[in-house]
Order: structure tokens, then C-alpha cells, then sequence
């Protein structure tokens, strides 16, 4: 263990020491302490002229011209300037220094053993362009070599103050007094005397490394101890911090950052090109700053400070990060936004946005949810289903298999060798419809040829005797045919009670009324009704119809059977006409009983799936048929026992029904197994529906109701967010008001100067700075000048982490606790920058580990994925092929969809030139497309990037001599802010945007019609990296201006060329990527019906599209619940449809069942929302049948081609 931490505490201090070593190297020479002339980079004022000299010292603006006045000089002078101000410009904006001094004195200590050699005074500089001129302006104050104390000290031991150097000079008079010099050497006068000499020049300073060296210390601080052990952290199931408050959209990967910043772990951030990484870095300063967490935002670069400032405010939390270049602004701006904040309803939208979602959700899982039973889904049951109706012979039977059975059939191989078992003893090929005995039972085998001669004789003999038999008695007392063997039955009891009643009574007492003879007779209880004579009186009149001689023991039943004879013979006989009775009844009778009794026996074996009703309840026809079935199709019954068993065995499975379907069916050998498949999918289906409990399959319209009102909760949850931060932040700041008035005042008066430093606002204002200042964003770089030395944070956000070092950021790193790097390597690399202009050449070194790569090695990596650019990425699958690996989700566009390419090459002929760089007709082609945009597309931002440093200058230089004959365009090159047009080396191109790209690449073929060997920094080792940069910087076209084809590139010594001529050849011949995938049975009839509509469709457009439909410009994209993608469901259903909307496209939600269920309706819905007037012009959805001969126009003598139908169809469009 001890020498672990021997070996741990070794790797710190090696790490301490060379990160000191490169913070001295920052800006690689620095002119303070190793002051040189340089002619290249300098504007050397000591020979100016004494009037323009005088004029500028007074600190008046004056034009380099008036100083410098002879031509030669002007023309180095001015050309020096140039390098000066680009070199001022690019340090300000890409590292946040201010480097635009003029250099007084000079203190030479190189006489006493030292390299140092060091300006004394430093006037900080305006330098203006004016057309072919500068204007220079000298400020007021002058500063001392923060350099030069130290230095002094070192050497002599002496102590220089400062202020006391400056009580010599005097504003307005000579920038570099005698009294200065004196008073150093006055200082140094019993040492070695160092070399004080004039010294008057313009060039760029910076004291960033020396105020970053002099901030060094060696700390046990938790982010450095990372750094410097090497060690990676043990990784934690911690999943951070649950559902933070979001202020803007968020995807899942956004979310989980957040989630973990707040949880306290420090880790990396990838940030491919486009995929929200301002946004992302937006969400954690508002989340952390909710917390209570302090923040210091580490970016080198103002712009990218700036966007954040603008999105924070944006979103209504202006002033929630306050710039070290906008501190004033940004504290008024925070103070505005805490006065003016209100409560905010954020927990009662979260509620709504959580029963929106817990229902999306149940409707998912129980779509998703694989049954423990079955081990399938309903959407892999709708699937399957889809794939079978799709399939070339696709399955017809609707059976279903018990649902006690299903669990048993998940591996289908038993109940499919059963089933084929089955089709061997030719159990399906006979059906219901083709035998009565179809699933025939017996108790055993013998019974069988009994019961086929009872049959053969019922049908042979038996029936027909009967039917014609009772056909006369029908018709002998003008009945109604009998139709079931059951009428039979009925007419003869009827006839044979009617024959008893006239043995017994008279005929007339069928004409009689016999109601109340009927009351009269019945037992005391039921005649209370009626008067005691009265009922002696009806009771005598009812014995008068009976024969003489004849008695019956119960008058009053015999009355009630005799009405009820009369009742049903007034329904039967077709005629008015007394009861009377066919001969040979009683013989009829008998022989009908017995006929029922032997359909009864025959009934006992047959299956109701043969025959539906009972033999004696069938029409006679079709018991006439039935019995000739089960007389003469007996082949059924030859194998009985064999099929006996093999049903059994079938029933006990659950796979009778389906058997009784195929044998219906008459299914085949080869369908077995898709017509078994179909049976259990659908069992499953509907088993699943049942157990899920809930509607899945009934109210489409409510799925994507439920889903569009989960998006708006979610939408006015993340707008509420806002607010909620903010009177969170507003409540702390009154807090600190109410506390520490006597802070509040002094801020107060600080503001009214219009005076705000952090540092100054910290020392004198401690408790109201923490409350007002909850995020800090400045440059690395201005850590030790513009926070105070007790300044310190919970946690630090590195941005653009590719392009700085760990030694870079260690001042802003030891001031916190936590830190999360982004970055993107692919783009950029801890280049640093040179602080002196120097000819091409002196600038190389090597090259830094940025504190990106080195997080990646300690820390765990977060990958920003999802690109959000709306008009997609120029050259998108080459960029993300070639740089990414394919790691970018790109959404395809609307423009790619509809064939518009965002890439264009423009290859420029000229002759060969002794020189093949900046070729005249590029600079000529390249200067006509920037004034081509900036008149037809000023709307858009413009970049023109170059391989070639000359190319770049002679852009500049033909743009500015445009300019004088078009100022008309000047608004476009002074516009678009952050935007702003721009020329320049894809060197110097660092995170730079813009809406489109123009690439000159700079280079043609020399006077042999060769390809240069180097093709500037296409050749650099870094230059596929800065093609990279150049390529991601174009938001929605690039634009590739060149001499050389790729077949020029093609030489393998033309220095780092393969990437370039890949690029070429990807923009000549766009390769557009064909996506082979199984298509989706339901979108595969879903696309059928469309196009059948007159809709276009295409099936795979992209892995992320299923289904694209499109009616000229107009495109939808089509997504059924299996083609949601997203990792949470805030994705699936908010943040992906809204950036297709805001893409172009139409979203068209389909719900599984609705397009299971009703496919047609579905394609018509989409192709009326897509503009198509299915009412006014009717279309079949399919082919229809071919017309009868009749029915067409040769019929009727007409040629085929007659054209009456077009016109009928064809009418002017104002017609309507």
C-alpha cells in the first residue's frame, strides 16, 4: 500500500511540474520577458513622423499614414498592421485575451547572464481599418510589464512598485519619460546595471502566462488529485440525480448529465458537431444554479460564452451566467430578472406531465409486455399476424386454440406433428360438408357397420314411405306441408287426439265457443267468478256434446284439450274447414315413432359440427341429404379407430377446433404449419388482449390524444422550469438584500460607476456576490485577473475541452470541487496559439494532450449524439462515416427526401500557372459566389474557408476591391452577428457556424500540369482534422471551389490528399446510401394502399424512417408504435416528432391496432391530410374484376380507346 501511494504521489508532483512547464510555454515566445525585433509582426514608432507621433501621444485618432510617410516603410508598416489586428481579432475572440499594446522602453538584463529582455511600459491600442489605412488611438493609462518586477528582483533584489513608475509618466507627453528609465536604473545603480533603451512599438502582448504561473500552486483539491494520480474513479451504480429540472428540451443523454453533475460525479462529455451542446451546457448551469450550486463555466472562446448568454436569456434567465467580458451588463440583467420573478406552478404541471405519462406508458407496457405463459407480446403477436396475411399463400382459418392450451403450444413442434398425423389418415380431407360422419362416435368399432345399414335403410326405405305418406294426409286435410320429421310427429298426435275428441263428443263442438264451458267445469277454486246457476246451467250444455252413451271423468281437461285442437288445426289447415281425420293414422303413428326413435339412435354418434341440428329438427330436404350422406360417405369410417385416437389426442392438445377448420378447409401438406401458426398467433392475440385489462385494441383517436397531451404537459412543465429556477434564484437574492444591507449598498454604488469587476464585487460585496452570481463564465486564460483569490465553486464546466490543456485551465479547475470536459477531438486540438506574428515556419511546436483526451482517460465519457441541426449536415453520411463512425443520429431532412443535394462542387479551368497556388480564376470564381450570396441569399450567414494563407489574403483583397463598386451589399458583410462574413485559413477555423460554407481550396497545376506536392494545410499532419472542422462548420450548404478534380489527387505524393479527394469525389457523385431491411408486413400493405390512393411511398428510406408518403412537396413521415425510436418517452413522443416537424415534414401517428384493424380507413386518412380530395375523385383501392363482355364498349360497337371517360373526368381548374 505504502508504495502505492509513493508511486501516486510521484506521478503528482511529475504532473505539477509539467503542467508549470506548460503553462509557460503559452503563447510559445512571449515578448514581455523575451522582448525581439520583429519587423514582421511589429509597427516600430521610434522613426515616426514628430507630427503624426505628437498628434498620436496625445491619445487622438491618427492614421498610420501620418506616422509613418515614406511609401516603402508605409507599405511594411501597413502590411504589419494587417498581421497585427487579424492576430489581435483571432486571440480576443478564440482565447479572450486583449493583446493591442504599444511597447515603451526596454529593460535589457541579457548582459547579466539571463535571456530576459523586457518592455517597461504597455499602452493599450485601437487599431481601426480604414479602406487602405489604419487608424491608431493611444489610451490614456498606461500599465507596467507585470513581468518586470519579478525579473528585477530575481537579478538584483531589488523591489520596483509599480504605482511609483507610473507617478513619472504623464498623459499626453512623451509614452516612455527619461524619468522612467532613470528611475529604474536608479534602482539597479549598485548592481550590475542593466540596458535601458528606447523603445516605441505596436505589436501583441499578453500577460496571460505570466498572471497563470504566478496562480500556480500545488493543491489537494479532488478535480487536480484526478489529474495528476492518473487514477480512474471508481465507477458507482449511482444513477444520479432522478427527473431534474429541465429549462429546455432534453434528450435522454442530456438528462442523465445533468442527473450526474448534480449527483457530484466529475466525467467527460463527447460533443459530436450538432448534437445540443450548448444546450446541454445551458441545462446544467440552470440545474446546478437550482441546487444551490456554484458554478465556473471555462470557455476560451467569447462567442461561445456569448451564445450561452443569449440562450440563458433566451429562455428568461438573462443574467443567470455573468461574463467576465460583460459583467456590468450581465448584473443589471440579473438584477432586472430577480426583481421581476414570480412563483411558478412547476409541481402541479410536473403532476400532470407524470399521469399523461404513467398513461403512454401502460398502454406501451402492456403492448410490450411479454406474458409469462405465452413468452410473446401483443406487438409481436400483431407481427406475426401481419407477416402471415402477407405471406405469398397466406392462412384463412379462424380457429382458436384453448387458452389453457396455449402455454403448452409456444414450441408449435408437437402440436404441428399432430396436426400433419392427422392429414396422413386423411382426417382433413374430409370435411363437415362432405360426410354426416364427419368426427362420427362410437363405443366401439363394431357399432359401426349397424348403424350404416340403419342408415342406408332410414334413407332407402324408410323416409320416403313416411314423406309420401304423410304428404297425403297433409294434403288430404289441406295442411301446410310438414317441413321436419318433428311436424311430422306434431300433425299425427294432432290427428289422433282429434280422432279421440270425435269418438267421444259431437262434431259441433269444434264450431262452439268453449271459453266459458272451459271456466264452468274447472275445479271450485277457479270459478268464483261465476254465479252458481250459471255454472250448473254451462255445465249441463257442455255434456249435451257429448255422444250418447259416452262419458268422460274430466270434463273440464277434455274441454281444454279440445280447444287447443281447435287452435292448432286453425293453424295448420290452409282452409276454413272443420276438424276431421285422415285413415291409416295409427299406423302412421307408429311407424313415425319408430322412424324417430332410429334418427335418434343415428343422432347419438354424429358431431354437431356435421350436423348442426338434430336429424328430426332438419328440413326434410336436408334430412333427406343427411341420410344420404350417412348411407353412402362412409369412406370416413374405414380407418375409425386410427382416427379415433388421433381427434382424442387432437381435443386433449386444444387443437380440435382447428382440425375441424382444416379438415373444413381441405387444408393441404404443405399450409399445415401457416394455417397453424395462424391459430395460435390469433389465440394468443386475443388471450393477451383479455389478460391486459384494459381497451388497447378499441379507441385509436384516445392513443394519440393521450400521447399529444403527455408532450404538451411536458412542453409547459420545461417553459414553467424557467421560471422556477428563476424565483429560486430571486428568493436567495432578496435573502442576501434583507441580510447584508450594507453590501447591497455598496453594490449599488458600484453599479451607479458603472463599475463591475468580479473580483472588486467579491472583496467588497462577499454575500451578495454568492447570491447574485451563481454561474461565472470567462477564459481559462482570465482566471487569475478577474476572480478574487477566495473565489470559489462547487463545480467547473470546461467547454471546448479539445482545445485547451489540463495547464491551461488548472487556475479554474483548483477553484472547484467537480468538473465535466466537453469536447470533440475529432475538430480540435490543444493547439494553443502564438502570441508574436512570425512568417510561416516559427510557429510550429508540438502540440499539448488536451484536458478532453486526458478526462477520457479518468473519467467516465458521456457521448452527445443526436444531431439537432434542422437543415441537416452538409455532406452529413460522409462527415459521419468518414470522422465519426457513423456515431451521429442524424433525422434525414425534408431536402435530402426530396433530392435536393446540400454539397456543390464548382471546378474552376484555368491554364497552368508558374505558381499553382491561389490560381487568379479560383480568387476570380470564389469572390463572384460571395457576391452571389450576399445578393440573393443575404438571409444567410457566410464562411469562406482555404487551405492556403496566400489565397485567404487575396480573397480579402478582391472582396474589398468589390466592395468599392457594390456598396449596396455592405449591410450583408457587417450583418449577422456572431456570424459575421469571414475569410480565412481552415487553420485558423475553430468552432466556427455559419448557414453556408464556401471551401476554396487555393491550389491548381503548376506550368507541367502537375499537382503540387503540398497543398498548404490540406497537407498539415493535422489536415484531416481541419477538413473535419471546415466540413461541420456548414449549417445547411458547402459550397467546394477547386482547380484539381479528384483524379488530380489521385498521386500518392501529393501530401495528405486522400481525405480531399474523397471529399471531391463525394460531392461529383453523391453516394446515397441504400438501406436493406425487412419491411413490416402492416407497412408493406399500409404503402400499397397509398400508392394505390395516387400517393408516392418509399419503404427503409433511412433505419430511422420506416415509412415516407409524399403528394408532391408535401412529405409525411408515417411511425405505427413499433417505429417510435427514443430512449424514454419524452423522445419518442415530444422531442423527435417536434424536430421533424420543425424539419419539414408532416407526422403522422398511426396506432398498431387501428392499422391491424382497419388498414383501408388509415391510408385514406394519411392521403386526405396529405392534400389529396379522395371525395371529389373516387378511386378503387384495388384492381377490380374484369368486366363482362356486355359490359364493355366493344359490346356496344364502340373502339376500346374511346376517350369519353377523360373527358367526362378532365375540367378546367377554376371549374373547382
Amino acid at each position: 500500500m505504502a508504495t502505492i501511494e509513493n508511486a501516486q504521489q510521484s506521478n503528482a508532483e511529475t504532473s505539477f511540474d509539467f503542467w508549470l512547464s506548460e503553462i509557460r510555454q503559452i503563447g510559445c515566445s512571449d515578448p514581455l520577458t523575451h522582448f525581439r525585433d520583429n519587423s514582421f509582426g511589429q509597427i516600430n514608432l521610434e522613426r515616426a513622423h514628430p507630427g503624426g507621433l505628437a498628434q498620436f501621444v496625445t491619445g487622438r485618432p491618427t492614421l498610420l499614414s501620418n506616422l509613418v510617410r515614406d511609401p516603402l516603410s508605409f507599405s511594411r508598416a501597413l502590411s504589419a498592421a494587417r498581421r497585427i489586428k487579424s492576430k489581435q481579432l483571432a486571440l480576443s475572440e478564440h482565447f479572450g485575451l486583449e493583446t493591442l499594446y504599444m511597447a515603451s522602453g526596454l529593460v535589457d538584463l541579457r548582459a547579466d547572464d539571463t535571456d530576459l529582455c523586457m518592455p517597461v511600459l504597455l499602452w493599450p491600442v485601437n487599431l481601426v481599418r480604414k479602406h487602405d489605412d489604419f487608424e491608431l488611438s493611444l489610451s490614456r493609462k498606461a500599465i507596467v510589464n507585470p513581468a518586470l518586477a519579478p525579473a528585477l528582483s530575481s537579478a538584483y533584489g531589488v523591489r520596483l512598485n509599480n504605482e511609483d513608475l507610473l507617478v513619472h509618466v504623464k498623459v499626453g507627453s512623451d509614452p516612455i519619460p527619461i524619468r522612467v528609465l532613470d528611475h529604474i536604473a536608479s534602482l539597479t545603480e549598485t548592481a550590475t546595471a542593466p540596458e535601458l533603451r528606447r523603445v516605441l512599438v505596436i505589436s501583441n502582448f499578453s500577460s496571460a502566462a505570466i498572471e497563470l504561473a504566478a496562480d500556480f500552486k500545488r493543491v489537494d483539491n479532488p478535480v487536480v488529485k484526478l489529474f495528476s494520480e492518473g487514477i480512474s474513479p471508481t465507477q458507482t451504480s449511482e444513477l444520479g440525480v432522478a427527473d431534474p429540472i429541465a429549462v429546455t428540451d432534453s434528450d435522454m443523454t442530456q438528462t442523465k448529465i445533468v442527473s450526474k453533475a448534480l449527483a457530484g460525479a466529475s466525467f467527460a462529455v463527447e460533443t459530436l458537431p450538432g448534437c445540443g451542446y450548448t444546450q446541454t451546457v445551458v441545462l446544467l448551469m440552470a440545474a446546478l444554479a437550482h441546487q444551490g450550486k456554484r458554478v465556473l463555466v471555462l470557455a476560451p472562446r467569447r462567442q461561445t460564452l456569448n451564445e450561452l448568454a443569449d440562450r440563458v436569456a433566451q429562455i428568461g434567465l438573462q443574467g443567470l451566467g455573468i461574463r467576465s467580458s460583460s459583467t456590468w451588463l450581465d448584473m443589471i440583467g440579473a438584477i432586472s430578472r430577480n426583481e421581476k420573478s414570480q412563483p411558478a406552478n412547476y409541481q402541479s404541471l410536473a403532476a400532470l406531465r407524470d399521469s399523461s405519462r404513467e398513461q403512454i406508458s401502460n398502454y406501451f407496457a402492456a403492448f410490450e409486455k411479454v406474458d409469462g405463459e405465452l413468452g410473446v407480446s401483443i406487438e409481436q403477436a400483431l407481427e406475426h399476424l401481419s407477416r402471415l396475411s402477407a405471406s405469398q399463400n397466406p392462412p384463412v382459418n379462424e380457429a382458436r386454440i384453448d387458452a389453457d392450451q396455449l402455454g403448452r403450444h409456444r414450441d408449435l413442434t408437437f402440436a404441428l406433428n399432430l396436426i400433419r398425423q392427422a392429414q396422413q389418415l386423411g382426417e382433413l380431407e374430409i370435411g363437415p360438408e362432405d360426410s354426416a360422419w364427419f368426427r362420427a362416435r362410437f363405443d366401439n368399432p363394431q357399432e359401426i357397420q349397424p348403424r350404416i345399414a340403419l342408415a342406408r335403410a332410414l334413407h332407402q326405405g324408410s323416409f320416403q314411405a313416411l314423406s309420401d305418406q304423410l304428404a297425403d294426409f297433409t294434403k288430404a286435410v289441406e295442411f301446410a306441408p310438414a317441413k321436419t320429421v318433428s311436424d311430422w310427429v306434431r300433425y299425427l298426435e294432432l290427428f289422433v287426439g282429434i280422432r279421440h275428441t270425435l269418438d267421444k263428443f259431437k262434431p259441433e263442438v269444434f264450431d262452439r265457443p268453449l271459453t266459458e264451458l272451459i271456466l264452468a267445469t274447472a275445479p271450485r277454486k277457479d270459478k268464483s267468478v261465476m254465479s252458481g246457476a250459471n255454472r250448473r246451467r254451462l255445465k249441463k250444455l257442455a255434456k249435451e256434446y257429448l255422444r250418447p252413451g259416452m262419458h268422460v271423468e274430466d270434463m273440464h281437461l277434455a274441454l281444454k284439450d279440445i280447444q287447443s285442437q281447435r287452435d292448432a288445426w286453425s293453424r295448420n289447415c290452409l282452409v276454413a274447414k272443420p276438424p276431421q281425420v285422415p285413415l291409416g293414422i295409427k299406423d302412421a303413428q307408429v311407424a313415425v315413432s319408430t322412424f324417430v326413435d332410429e334418427l335418434k339412435v343415428l343422432q347419438t354418434h354424429l358431431s354437431t359440427e356435421a350436423v348442426s341440428l338434430e336429424l328430426e329438427n332438419q328440413p326434410l330436404e336436408t334430412l333427406r341429404k343427411s341420410l344420404r350422406s350417412l348411407a353412402e360417405d362412409t369412406m370416413i369410417l374405414d380407418n375409425y379407430a386410427e382416427r379415433a385416437m388421433t381427434q382424442s389426442r387432437l381435443d386433449e392438445a386444444g387443437l380440435g377446433p382447428l382440425s375441424i377448420e382444416l379438415a373444413k378447409l381441405h387444408t393441404k401438406k404443405d399450409n399445415l404449419k401457416s394455417e397453424l401458426e395462424l391459430a395460435w398467433w390469433k389465440s394468443a392475440l386475443e388471450t393477451l388482449l383479455q389478460r391486459s385489462g384494459g381497451s388497447l385494441a378499441d379507441d385509436h383517436e384516445q392513443v394519440i390524444a393521450n400521447e399529444q397531451r403527455f408532450a404538451k404537459a411536458e412542453s409547459d412543465l420545461i417553459q414553467e422550469g424557467s421560471k422556477t429556477v428563476s424565483f429560486e434564484l430571486a428568493t436567495r437574492w432578496k435573502q442576501a438584500l434583507a441580510s447584508y444591507p450594507a453590501e447591497a449598498q455598496t453594490l449599488k454604488e458600484l453599479l451607479k460607476l458603472k463599475r463591475a469587476v468580479l473580483s472588486e464585487v467579491h472583496t467588497m460585496a462577499p454575500n451578495i456576490y454568492q447570491a447574485l452570481v451563481p454561474v461565472v463564465m470567462c477564459s481559462p486564460y482570465e482566471v487569475p485577473t478577474v476572480l478574487a483569490k477566495g473565489d470559489r465553486f462547487d463545480v467547473a464546466l470546461v467547454l471546448d475541452g479539445a482545445g485547451s490543456s489540463i495547464a491551461e485551465n488548472y487556475s479554474g479547475l483548483i477553484r472547484s470541487g467537480q468538473v465535466v470536459v466537453f469536447g470533440d477531438d475529432a475538430i480540435a486540438a490543444a493547439t494553443g496559439f502564438n502570441l508574436e506574428c512570425l512568417p510561416v515556419g516559427e510557429n510550429e511546436r508540438s502540440l499539448p494532450e488536451s484536458i478532453f483526451s486526458a478526462s477520457r482517460k479518468v473519467m467516465a465519457v458521456e457521448t452527445l449524439r443526436r444531431s439537432y441541426r434542422l437543415s441537416g449536415q452538409a455532406l452529413g453520411d460522409y462527415v459521419n462515416r468518414e470522422f465519426y463512425n457513423d456515431r451521429i443520429v442524424f433525422e434525414p431532412s425534408l431536402e435530402r427526401y426530396l433530392g435536393r443535394i446540400n454539397a456543390k462542387l464548382e471546378l474552376v479551368e484555368q491554364p497552368t500557372a508558374s505558381n499553382p497556388e491561389s490560381l487568379d480564376a479560383e480568387v476570380s470564381k470564389t469572390t463572384e459566389l460571395i457576391f452571389s450570396h450576399a445578393r440573393w441569399n443575404p438571409q444567410d450567414s457566410l464562411l469562406v474557408a482555404t487551405a492556403s494563407t496566400k489565397h485567404a489574403e487575396r480573397l480579402n483583397q478582391s472582396v474589398e476591391l468589390g466592395m468599392k463598386d457594390r456598396a449596396d451589399l455592405a449591410e450583408f458583410f457587417e450583418g449577422h452577428g456572431r456570424e459575421k462574413f469571414e475569410i480565412t485559413t481552415i487553420q485558423d477555423l475553430a468552432h466556427r457556424i455559419a448557414d453556408r460554407v464556401i471551401f476554396s481550396i487555393g491550389f491548381g497545376k503548376d506550368t507541367l500540369g502537375a499537382t503540387p506536392k503540398s497543398l498548404g494545410f490540406v497537407s498539415h499532419p493535422d489536415g484531416n482534422r481541419y477538413l473535419a472542422n471546415t466540413l461541420v462548420s456548414a449549417r445547411k450548404h458547402i459550397t467546394v471551389v477547386s482547380a484539381l478534380t479528384a483524379s488530380d489527387l489521385s498521386d500518392p505524393g501529393v501530401i495528405g490528399s486522400d481525405a480531399l479527394r474523397d471529399m471531391i469525389s463525394e460531392i461529383a457523385n453523391p453516394k446515397l446510401r441504400v438501406f436493406d431491411a425487412d419491411v413490416n408486413p402492416m407497412i408493406a400493405d399500409l404503402a400499397i394502399r397509398l400508392t394505390k390512393l395516387g400517393v408516392t411511398t418509399r419503404t427503409n428510406f433511412s433505419p430511422r424512417l420506416k415509412l415516407v408518403a409524399s403528394v408532391g412537396d408535401k412529405a409525411a413521415i408515417v411511425e405505427p408504435d413499433w417505429g417510435l425510436l427514443g430512449y424514454n418517452l419524452s423522445e419518442r413522443h415530444r422531442l423527435r416528432p417536434m424536430i421533424l416537424r420543425a424539419m419539414g415534414w408532416d407526422y403522422i401517428r398511426v396506432p398498431s391496432f387501428e392499422l391491424f384493424a382497419d388498414p383501408e380507413r388509415v391510408a385514406q386518412r394519411i392521403a386526405i391530410q396529405l392534400g389529396i380530395e379522395l371525395s371529389k375523385k373516387p378511386q378503387a383501392l384495388f384492381e377490380l374484376e374484369p368486366k363482362a363482355f356486355e359490359d364493355t364498349a366493344s359490346a356496344w360497337g364502340d373502339p376500346e380507346d374511346s376517350n369519353d371517360q377523360r373527358l367526362r373526368e378532365d375540367k378546367p381548374p377554376h371549374w373547382g
